[in-house]
């Protein structure tokens, strides 16, 4: 097996969807995605196996032959903020596709509609394109055998944000290049547990924001309504992210891959789901936390983090306690209660 590290363009969406968030040169700023924007929707998995994107299309004579036609893939981008080389996932045993993959393939496409889909999403994302040019440019990627490396789905992994692995320039004497088209062959791939060696300030500074959240009203239609939204989330994590930060925790990170806040306490991933109880309640407001915290923790190839906040604008009540305490005993789920008090924060850690 031959590793090697594939630039592909940034992504706000864990690479399940084009999310047009890309700031990237070539043909990500030319078409406004890139195809490996798809490289770990694993729920399009077909026979077992993600298909995914890379520039790099096709190996030597002699690449193959030294990896006997195995490769170990190490997906990387550039921030668009910091700029720093971050890795943030692999394919542990990735091949290649032979002709009746392909044609298998497009046939799933077709009959599960996973074409019709992907279409959609490219489109939400880059409307310019039009239905015709985002249909060819989906289709092709089957038909014209673009999606050029397989990897079956236990050998697929998506870091989380907080465990991106900054990349140095150099790998054992070998520089990173920066061009999409041409990979980096290495002697070995930074794996989630050489991470643990990277500084926090590190890790904190490839992926801090520059700016808070913004405060200010705005109006959203809400079915043929118009209603006066005050965006009260955004000061709630402004104002939780900046108790975190004085209160000794690390690696602070404001909406990175949907997830409200992530942070470090100890050597423990911390990911909260921050609620606005306003004209709903504390309860429907847990309710609806639990549903995207499971989402956050499990879902595709996410890696659950080991503590999971809840934060209310508003204290809960009695029960709301005994009802997240029962969950956090009963079912072991390693749930945090706090809410907010005037700009302090309450935490129940059962």
């Amino acid at each position: 097996m031959i590793a090697m590290l594939q630039r592909v363009c940034w992504n706000s969406s864990d690479w399940r969807l084009p999310t047009g968030s890309s700031s990237d040169g070539g043909y990500p700023r030319q078409m406004g995605f890139g195809h490996e924007e798809w490289n770990f929707q694993i729920d399009d998995a077909f026979d077992g196996n993600v298909y995914g994107y890379l520039y790099y299309k096709k190996p030597s004579e002699q690449a193959m032959m030294k990896s006997g036609g195995h490769f170990q893939i190490g997906f990387w981008v550039i921030h668009p903020e910091t700029r720093e080389k971050l890795l943030v996932g692999y394919y542990h045993d990735a091949t290649l596709p032979t002709p009746a993959d392909y044609e298998r393939l497009d046939a799933y496409f077709r009959e599960q509609s996973i074409y019709d889909r992907r279409v959609n999403e490219l489109l939400a994302a880059v409307p310019r394109l039009g239905f015709d040019r985002a249909r060819e440019e989906v289709t092709n990627a089957v038909v014209e055998h673009w999606l050029s490396f397989k990897c079956p789905v236990d050998q697929v992994e998506i870091l989380s944000a907080s465990g991106y692995i900054p990349l140095p320039d150099r790998i054992q004497d070998k520089s990173i290049g920066l061009r999409f088209t041409h990979p980096t062959f290495v002697p070995k791939i930074p794996t989630i547990s050489e991470a643990k060696s990277v500084t926090a300030e590190k890790r904190a500074h490839a992926k801090e924001r520059t700016t808070p959240l913004a405060e200010d009203g705005y109006y959203r239609e809400i079915g043929a309504r118009l209603r006066y939204i005050v965006p009260r989330h955004n000061t709630l994590s402004n104002q939780f992210s900046t108790w975190l930060k004085e209160n000794e925790y690390t690696d602070v990170h404001q909406e990175v891959s949907g997830v409200d806040i992530e942070f470090t306490s100890g050597d423990n991933t911390c990911r909260a789901e921050l609620k606005v109880c306003y004209g709903v309640g504390t309860t429907k407001a847990i309710r609806e936390a639990l549903g995207q915290l499971l989402e956050y923790n499990y879902y595709g190839t996410r890696q659950p983090a080991e503590r999971w906040f809840i934060i209310l604008d508003q204290q809960p009540s009695a029960n709301d306690k005994r009802y997240v305490a029962n969950l956090r005993t009963k079912l072991g789920l390693p749930l945090v209660l706090g809410w907010r008090e005037e700009k302090d924060f309450r935490l129940l850690e059962f």
